[in-house]
């Protein structure tokens, strides 16, 4: 075969197979578009992350445990130079009127929450009502889709009854469990009525610490507190950045 009819023959089954080849050519483009726009997201969102950490933790750092409360003698050491609220969060069932039930996360909190970022509600002064109205309860949008919930109706918690004052549209402290899924917050001042004893590993006390003077918190304040787990912001940072990488890797 000489090079001209060679030349005429690829020509031919180059135009006969035009559109396969287009299509493959437009496969690659768009692979490469969406790759680069999830390269773009991730950035962002690790951007974004890193620069809110101290707001996603809820306060310079965070004292955890799973089973072990501060008594009122070491919150008030505490004070003396560090504003704080506990939160304690719990896994529990919630039930509508229907017996329609659903596992969610519970923030059980003080009136000092939250330290840091703003809790997001509709209507604007729930939280407020909330800190001040015993066997109240706070939802997210996915609870009251899934379990079809309208304000004033009362949700059961071991039995106990909560009135459903508002919605929650954002949380300041975004880490554990709240960053997908069903969750809720009430007040602390429910805390002796419930069962918190039978929730084993479901349970974990949180203290959310901001220094007064706004200077960094000094580590060895916190030696003495041998049952608790330290958490910075970069902490917070590390974590929901992995799990963001991961969901990118999925998309990817």
């Amino acid at each position: 075969m000489t090079i001209d009819s060679f030349i005429k023959l690829y020509i031919k089954e180059l135009i006969r197979n035009k559109i396969k080849i287009l299509g493959v050519f437009f496969t690659i483009f768009l692979s490469l578009l969406i790759f680069s726009s999830v390269i773009v997201l991730r950035n962002n969102i690790e951007n974004e992350v890193t620069n809110n950490s101290r707001t996603y933790l809820g306060g310079d750092l965070e004292l955890s445990s799973k089973n072990y409360r501060l008594n009122l003698n070491e919150i008030e050491t505490l004070k003396k130079n560090y504003k704080i609220t506990e939160v304690i969060e719990f896994t529990s069932i919630l039930k509508n009127s229907l017996e329609e039930s659903k596992t969610v996360r519970i923030k059980l909190i003080d009136d000092s929450y939250p330290l840091i970022g703003n809790v997001v509600v509709e209507p604007y002064d729930a939280l407020t009502k909330l800190k001040r109205t015993q066997n109240t309860i706070l939802v997210n949008s996915a609870t009251q889709k899934n379990l079809n919930i309208k304000l004033g109706d009362e949700l059961k918690i071991q039995n106990i009854s909560f009135k459903v004052i508002g919605i929650i549209k954002n949380l300041p402290d975004m880490g554990r469990f709240f960053v997908f899924g069903d969750y809720g917050i009430i007040s602390n001042s429910n805390y002796d009525n419930l069962e918190m004893n039978n929730l084993g590993s479901f349970i974990e006390y949180l203290y959310k610490i901001v220094k007064k003077d706004y200077k960094t918190p000094i580590i060895k304040d916190f030696g003495n507190y041998k049952n608790f787990k330290v958490k910075f912001p970069e902490d917070i940072s590390e974590s929901l950045t992995k799990n963001i990488e991961n969901f990118i890797f999925f998309l990817s």
